[in-house]
């Protein structure tokens, strides 16, 4: 769980550094967020690989779900 990330940006970054190539499909992952003033908890959930076609060319994706909820 990370705590008190302050800007938009921040959250994107850090989703970008979770470890899912070690995870289990369902597990997930926590983070605290500031809206405005309200303090909010991105949760996301790891679901597994997932291979998608892009302009005809296939590739392995981490398939993630975000989830918050307003505290």
């Amino acid at each position: 769980l990370v705590t008190g990330v302050q800007t938009c940006a921040l959250p994107i970054y850090y989703m970008r550094r979770i470890p899912y190539d070690t995870m289990r499909k369902g597990e997930a992952v926590s983070l605290n967020v500031f809206s405005g003033k309200k303090k909010e908890t991105l949760t996301i959930h790891y679901d597994g690989l997932e291979t998608i076609e892009i302009d005809k060319k296939w590739f392995a994706c981490y398939h993630i779900i975000d989830r918050k909820s307003v505290v």
